[in-house]
């Protein structure tokens, strides 16, 4: 078991690369592609695709997929599981007309409402698809003014691939190549929101930054924040709702493995973002979809795997670790699942995968507010939000350990309120949460938290030179990916891509026996300390564990 007279070790270090349990991503299957038709009413797994390039899904779970090759938009019956074309095909540039009569050989961004009405972005404006005539006409752009206050439909617009629309029906875009712009849609008045500026500091105001080269993808948040992806796509900003100012939240970093601050990671061609309730960033490049923890602020991968590290893809394998190459993603939150298209020299597909953190994939929610859990080792990381904002709305929480907190809701698209709690022992607790506007009560929820045991494993990879199962200084660290399989009593519980090593935070109770199998090891290595090429130990109730016996 060597490679090249150095063999494979691993043993219980420092921190080189950490990562939490918090999250479980499924097996990848192809729902679109790989067929030899482009006719309609066929299976789509029986269809074929020229270039797709966006994807997007209603809330009645219908698919929907630009490709840009053939100019058109194509629709996967979520019920049927069959493909037709909904728009382009057709030659006319007009309004008032079916969309499958439309001519769309410009059309390069594409969004779905919460009611099914269908946003595309071309270089002359922003067309939309009503969801219930199919008919297509301009809501942004046949003007030529860039004022702003003006009506969107009398602006000027040579918009690129950057659309977003809010639940509330508000319209994002990018415009003229350095600027973002927002279309109210109670008046349907269009004014700058970002760029236009030359500055590329962070902590400016957005309209004053520079977005030279345009932007590549705008998400929002519940609460107002507006994320997107430079023209450089090395990395991701946001414009904080309450400020208006502008920050980097991921990318300038070196390092391209998981479990570091985004902000100290490197992104490498980032081309689409998504944010979920809770405020967890999702973006996609070249070969993954990442996610970067809200509160922690932790990038991890959650499928995928770095560029140039696969070996083919694996239909129904592991979503982490697989070699994706997602040229655009959206996330279901309806569902838990990630969209993208996939395109490769095997061909042109539309693939899925599903996703959920380990506690609460949609939150707990009563009628006037919802509530998200991020589990971390010393107890909840608790996000609750309202729909019934006012200034006097607070929350008062009982931990079911006889201690409890008040916290105020702040501003946003949404009233919000961020908190944790420490528990000093594991259980089962009864958590309560109490709506209040002034000192009346208006709604509440309860709900069990079972709080786990957890505790730190370190593990390090390195060449074992001398083969004597003992980390030495002249003995390096591995620095090429492989992919560690983590079971929690004979259970798979993660997929970890990492370098030189480890640092993982394990959830469980007193006696729970964790094990890490590498796979995807470098030609010529494998793993010989210790032998069976499994690592493995039992949680316990003292600080540290040893990885190896």
């Amino acid at each position: 078991m060597k490679m090249r007279s150095k063999v494979l070790a691993f043993i219980a270090a420092s921190l080189f690369c950490t990562t939490a349990a918090v999250a479980q991503s499924g097996v990848v299957t192809t729902m679109a592609g790989g067929g030899s038709t482009y006719a309609d009413g066929v299976s789509a797994t029986s269809a074929q695709f020229s270039l797709p390039t966006h994807v997007c899904q209603d809330i009645l779970l219908n698919v929907y997929v630009m490709d840009e090759g053939l100019h058109k938009i194509r629709k996967i019956d979520h019920s049927t599981g069959l493909i037709q074309t909904i728009a382009g095909g057709g030659t006319s540039t007009a309004d008032g007309v079916p969309a499958t009569n439309a001519s769309l050989i410009r059309v390069k961004g594409m969004f779905v409402d919460l009611v099914g009405n269908l946003y595309l972005s071309d270089t002359a404006g922003i067309r939309m698809i009503n969801g219930i005539t199919g008919i297509i006409s301009t809501v942004v752009g046949g003007g030529t003014s860039m004022a702003d206050g003006i009506p969107a439909t009398t602006a000027s617009f040579r918009g690129g691939t950057a659309i977003y629309v809010d639940p509330t029906g508000n319209i994002y875009c990018d415009v003229y190549d350095s600027l973002i712009r927002k279309v109210d849609v109670a008046t349907g008045i269009i004014h700058t929101i970002a760029g236009g500026g030359t500055s590329t500091a962070d902590g400016v105001f957005a309209t004053i930054a520079d977005l030279s080269g345009g932007v590549n993808s705008i998400s929002v948040d519940g609460f107002g924040n507006i994320y997107y992806i430079p023209n450089s796509r090395d990395r991701i900003r946001k414009i904080t709702y309450s400020t208006g100012l502008v920050t980097t939240v991921a990318g300038t970093g070196t390092y391209l493995y998981d479990g570091l601050p985004a902000t100290s990671s490197a992104l490498f061609m980032a081309n689409s973002l998504s944010v979920d309730a809770a405020g967890n960033l999702f973006y996609s490049d070249l070969s993954r979809i990442r996610r970067v923890d809200v509160t922690s602020g932790i990038l991890k991968t959650v499928g995928g795997i770095i560029a140039g590290g696969g070996s083919g893809y694996t239909e129904g394998g592991p979503a982490v670790g697989n070699d994706l190459h997602p040229a655009a993603m959206t996330m279901s939150f309806i569902e838990g699942n990630f969209y993208f298209t996939d395109s490769s020299a095997s061909g042109n597909y539309v693939r899925k995968f599903s996703f959920s953190p380990i506690v609460g994939a949609t939150g707990a929610s009563a009628d006037s507010f919802s509530i998200y859990i991020n589990k971390l080792c010393s107890g909840p990381a608790i996000t609750a939000m309202t729909h019934h904002y006012v200034s006097s709305a607070n929350l008062v929480t009982y931990f079911g350990d006889g201690t409890s907190a008040t916290t105020t809701f702040l501003p946003g698209g949404t009233g919000y309120s961020s908190f944790s709690h420490n528990y000093a022992t594991s259980g089962v607790y009864t958590i309560k949460h109490y709506l209040r506007y002034g000192t009346v009560v208006i709604d509440s929820y309860s709900y069990s938290y079972n709080y786990l045991y957890c505790n730190s494993i370190p593990v390090q990879f390195y060449f074992d030179n001398n083969s004597n199962c003992v980390k030495e200084g002249s003995e390096a660290f591995n620095s090429s990916p492989i992919m560690v399989q983590v079971d929690s009593n004979d259970v798979h519980v993660d997929t970890i891509s990492c370098t030189g090593g480890i640092y993982y935070n394990a959830f469980g109770a007193p006696g729970d026996i964790y094990k890490f199998r590498p796979f995807n090891l470098h030609s010529g290595s494998s793993v010989s300390c210790p032998a069976t090429g499994i690592i493995a130990d039992t949680l316990s109730s003292s600080s540290y564990i040893e990885a190896v016996k």
